[in-house]
């Protein structure tokens, strides 16, 4: 395909996807767009790592995967603190070109000959401004085929998705086509829910991607059935799937019912039985987000 974007997860010791790996040797803080972690501007993935050792890597490498192979661009996007210094690393030969779009939020590497990994060293030259934060790395090739940028926070909301200053910027430099939005299980778990105010957090940001691709079609997808703690199921559920719908009417966007697709009202416990979901009655497993 024609790229993908990669966050690494890993470095914020939490769970990411199985397509690509990320290292470092450094230590890593994570900063997250719910509103007890947040620790640094953030922009379209919701979430950062900042770190402030010196002498540090850090690294991405594909796992072979029937998406993407290699990349012969990478933009990585950080925060142009002054007091570090990154470059690809002086050991590996690759020959490369580099472009610091600091408007834009990113540095882009371009390689001479596709690439399947690559390395930075980050050094710190001073400490007048504390801590590099790296928000993620487009990977992008010019291969026919679909790029596919795959964001998400762990519980994140709609709300939290608004508190990221650099959203718009960094979203308008992946130029979409289409934005799926799937979000609303962790709104609708909240104690103070009110479908009026999911909507218009919903309704905010479509219009950060308006903002940022204009001619962008959204796509939303309904919440998924869920329980609250295993036991009870969340009538909330359907009072925020009502409010994309009539959110999506106002709009004139598309909508999925994956809430009816999957069975509706109590279908989460029918997904458990089939092995398809976790024990919270919550999240899906492995087979079940495979099977979306």
């Amino acid at each position: 395909g024609g790229g993908m974007f990669a966050f690494p997860f890993k470095l914020g010791k939490t769970n990411g996807p199985h397509s690509y790996k990320t290292f470092s040797n450094g230590v890593w803080k994570r900063c997250r767009c719910i509103q007890k972690e947040k620790c640094t501007p953030l922009g379209v993935s919701g979430i950062a790592v900042v770190t402030n050792d010196s002498a540090n890597y850090f690294a991405l490498k594909i796992v072979p995967n029937e998406h993407l192979k290699n990349f012969t661009r990478i933009k990585v996007y950080h925060n142009f603190n002054k007091s570090f210094l990154f470059s690809v690393k002086r050991e590996v030969p690759i020959a490369y070109k580099r472009m610091d779009n600091e408007a834009e939020g990113y540095t882009m590497y371009m390689f001479d000959n596709p690439v399947d990994s690559v390395c930075f060293d980050l050094v710190r030259k001073d400490t007048i401004v504390k801590d590099f934060a790296l928000f993620g790395f487009s990977l992008e090739n010019d291969n026919p085929g679909v790029y596919y940028a795959s964001m998400g926070v762990n519980g994140a909301s709609t709300e939290s998705f608004l508190r990221c200053e650099n959203f718009v910027t960094q979203l308008k430099t992946l130029e979409p086509d289409l934005v799926i939005f799937s979000l609303g299980v962790n709104d609708v778990h909240g104690p103070n829910f009110k479908a009026a105010d999911y909507m218009a957090h919903y309704d905010s940001l479509v219009t950060f991607v308006k903002q940022a691709a204009p001619d962008c079609a959204i796509l939303f997808t309904t919440i998924s059935d869920n329980y609250i703690r295993k036991k009870t199921p969340n009538k909330k559920t359907m009072l925020g799937d009502d409010a994309i719908l009539e959110l999506a009417e106002k709009r004139n966007l598309a909508v999925w019912d994956l809430f009816n697709v999957m069975g509706g009202y109590k279908s989460m416990y029918k997904w458990q039985m089939a092995k398809l979901a976790a024990r919270d009655r919550v999240h899906f497993n492995g087979h079940g987000y495979k099977l979306l």
